[in-house]
């Protein structure tokens, strides 16, 4: 069994909004949980802070807060149609007879391969196809 471990870094930062939106009306999630939703991310604001200066705030345009309760959900909901493809290719590891080949906590990706070149496959796939 070959393991690769990924660290999207950033990966909560650079998630974008409307994708995120796209996939939450495609899961027929109820307006008004969009709306609210919406008007969350409308208000998040930040600035940079150096020494004793402060800079303007600005409107941040994508990514959710690190240590968000929803933070986790949202990029796993996110995430979700790369990992049912790299998961419906069935060519991970056999545990017990089930064939696993992705593990995510967060924007912490564990993938198993049988073999040293599917391990640098899925781990590239995943690189490219994150969206980010």
């Amino acid at each position: 069994m070959n393991v690769c471990l990924l660290d999207l870094s950033k990966a909560f930062d650079k998630m974008n909004h409307s994708a995120l939106f796209i996939k939450l009306m495609d899961r027929s999630i109820p307006v008004h949980v969009l709306c609210v939703l919406k008007n969350w991310f409308a208000m998040c604001l930040s600035c940079v802070k150096w020494g004793s200066a402060t800079s303007r705030f600005y409107e941040l345009k994508t990514g959710v807060k690190q240590g968000g309760i929803l933070s986790p959900y949202l990029f796993s909901i996110f995430i979700d149609d790369l990992v049912k493809h790299v998961d419906k290719a069935n060519v991970g590891c056999k545990i017990r007879k089930i064939c696993t080949v992705i593990f995510l906590y967060a924007d912490d990706v564990i993938l198993l391969a049988p073999s040293v070149s599917a391990c640098k496959y899925w781990s590239t796939f995943v690189l490219l196809n994150s969206n980010f």
